[in-house]
């Protein structure tokens, strides 16, 4: 704590010595002023405080504690406890002073104290009645100004407008290194508050700090500029961190990559948020474009991806950045189109799972998922992948929902329904290049017309405990043994098949491997769980480590082995 001679005792906050109308940030612990220099030096002992005696300087570079004006002190002036002034220390003409604080302390206006703007920063759409001092009643006009004039807060809160226009969305923002800054809807509105960027580029935010956003609704905007690094059009995040949580992003575009969100951060969670029809044609990512390094952390949690694209690679998200540790996970992608990958392209390293992927196209890609898990461990679980379609590229055909090249890739649990390719790999799924696993999965009418498979081709990897119905193709499904030994195919359960249904004579006499109607409890209703009488009950593989969640032999098919007991996200549930 420091004591300054002359005036009253001020709150705890930054105080800003005033003269001549000018201010300046002294300090940000508590300060006292006192009306003489005798109080000032008898509180020594008790405050424990130091002494800044403020003043003009005399010939012999010392403070005259006897004049009544009081001059601007400098930030040399600002002294830890224990200091002392010192003959030459700097004492600032209050001339000289600028308000530089952004409003985070006690200022004098025309010689009437105006208490410290409070935290959070209240911002409205109009102006308020009155000066506005960033208190709910008195809102800063504006989120740019509201941002520019916080001081040391965090937290910037938007109300909503009572004429129902929204806030201006382009705003720039520069965060301090180690900093956080939220920006939140008014909890109490009854929906998001919205922020529109007129068709013009929309927040664009730098620095090493933390950026959160809450209960928003982001809008047209579009980024026209030229690069990889200047994507996104409703917001551009160049930032250690970004949190995004129960947002709305609609129709925003932009020339490159991130149609919606463009973001480079090394740690990144996006929850239960919306993306409606956002696109980047001639980039990356029609929604989403997510950029780092293998250390970026990256969750996407809880949300809803519909109609986004065009765009060259991911018509919802793009991983561009090749991390280990990424988690896409309970979300819903619906309708979205890219040249390859309709729904999600990049670096799969980390987990996709619980999700559902209903009518996403490519041009010349898989309909769904594209990507290299390059050399990460990749899980895809308990997904639904319902009517995705695959497109063709130079007369080489794409599957319908993924293909994807990585040694480390597992798919388990997941449920492939009514998904077409493109006459040449697969009709869902087409794993290539590494050692797949492929484990306790159904598949139901996949179509791949009269070429190649119907449902699954996988090279080099393990195929045990799958459930094959139905769809067209010159085969049900077929596994190719090139680089390593061959691999466990066994305990796969076929009904229905295109003939023959192996594309390979051999892989009928894998052990466990039968030709039998599954009895799936309501197929019309989407319901492929097995019924009480389905033969492919406990005949899945029958290693221990395969037994159902129950402590059961293994079950075929999507809801067998100890990660069977799950309820897949329902379409009525989607945007």
């Amino acid at each position: 704590m420091m004591l300054f001679h002359r005036a009253t005792q001020r709150a705890r906050g930054s105080p800003i010595v005033t003269a001549s109308g000018s201010r300046r940030t002294v300090s940000t612990r508590r300060t006292i002023r006192t009306a003489s220099l005798i109080a000032a030096l008898s509180c020594i002992p008790a405050c424990q405080l130091d002494v800044v005696l403020v003043g003009q300087q005399t010939d012999e570079g010392t403070p005259d504690a006897a004049v009544d004006s009081v001059a601007d002190v400098g930030t040399d002036d600002v002294r830890e406890p224990g200091d002392e002034l010192e003959a030459g220390d700097d004492v600032a003409d209050a001339a000289e002073a600028e308000a530089t604080d952004g409003g985070s302390g006690d200022v004098t206006v025309d010689g009437e104290d105006v208490a410290p703007p409070p935290c959070p920063v209240f911002a409205a759409v109009a102006p308020a009645a009155g000066p506005p001092n960033g208190s709910r009643e008195r809102p800063y006009a504006g989120l740019q100004a509201a941002v520019d004039a916080r001081g040391g807060c965090e937290q910037v809160v938007l109300l909503p407008d009572a004429a129902g226009a929204p806030f201006d969305a382009r705003v720039d923002i520069v965060l301090t290194a180690g900093g956080t800054l939220l920006i939140e809807g008014d909890p109490a509105a009854g929906a998001r508050v919205e922020l529109d960027a007129g068709g013009e580029r929309g927040l664009f935010v730098t620095g090493d700090g933390t950026l959160e956003l809450r209960w928003l609704a982001v809008r047209l905007g579009t980024n026209t500029l030229a690069g990889g690094d200047a994507g996104g059009g409703c917001l551009h995040a160049d930032v250690a961190t970004l949190l995004v949580d129960d947002m709305a992003w609609t129709e925003c575009a932009s020339a490159r990559s991130g149609g919606a969100i463009w973001v480079r951060a090394g740690r990144i969670e996006i929850r239960r948020s919306d993306f409606f029809r956002n696109a980047a044609e001639f980039g990356s990512g029609g929604a989403l474009a997510i950029h780092g390094s293998a250390e970026t952390a990256v969750v996407v949690d809880g949300c809803r991806f519909l109609e986004n694209g065009p765009a060259e690679s991911g018509g919802a998200i793009d991983l561009a950045a090749p991390t280990i540790d990424s988690l896409i996970a309970a979300s819903w992608f619906v309708r979205n189109r890219a040249r390859v990958g309709g729904a999600i392209s990049g670096y799969l390293g980390g987990a996709i799972k619980g999700n559902r992927f209903e009518a996403n196209a490519a041009d010349e890609g898989p309909g769904a998922l594209a990507g290299n898990g390059g050399w990460f461990l990749a899980e895809i679980l308990r997904n639904v992948f319902v009517e995705n379609v695959g497109g063709t590229s130079s007369g080489s055909g794409r599957a319908g929902a993924i293909e994807l090249e990585s040694p480390f890739l597992t798919v388990r649990n997941n449920l492939f329904v009514r998904n077409r390719g493109a006459e040449v790999e697969a009709g869902a799924v087409d794993l290539a290049f590494g050692n797949p696993r492929v484990i306790n999965n159904t598949f139901v009418d996949n179509d791949n017309g009269d070429r190649a498979e119907a449902h699954l081709h996988v090279m080099d990897g393990e195929m045990r405990s799958n459930i094959f119905v139905g769809g067209s193709g010159e085969h049900s499904w077929c596994a190719t043994a090139y680089d390593v030994a061959e691999p466990p195919r066994g305990y796969n359960a076929t009904w229905l098949p295109p003939a023959p249904g192996y594309c390979r004579e051999e892989d009928a006499g894998h052990p466990g491997n039968i030709e039998a109607d599954p009895r799936f409890l309501d197929p019309g209703s989407g319901d492929y769980r097995l019924g009480p009488d389905s033969p492919c009950i406990d005949a899945g593989v029958p290693e221990d480590a395969f037994r159902d969640a129950d402590g059961s032999p293994n079950d075929m098919g999507a809801f067998g082995g100890p990660l069977g007991d799950w309820t897949p996200l329902p379409a009525d549930g989607g945007p």
